[in-house]
């Protein structure tokens, strides 16, 4: 499921950069530009907002 939500995720992250940018979405131009940069923040970010929810919710069936 947190795979799902990930590439969910960075999938539209790619279209409103590509959307913002006015350029079309292509595997080429992303790869070289700043969108794939974006791209792999929004799926550091999410991982790291999942883990740190995971953590809480732990913490919080301990006590």
């Amino acid at each position: 499921m947190r795979i799902v939500l990930v590439f969910g995720i960075q999938i539209i992250v790619g279209f409103l950069i590509a959307y913002f940018s006015n350029r079309p979405w292509n595997l080429k131009d992303f790869i070289s530009n700043y969108g794939f940069i974006a791209f792999w923040s929004a799926y550091l970010i999410c991982i790291t907002g999942i883990s740190i929810v995971q953590q809480i919710n732990s913490k919080q069936d301990r006590k």
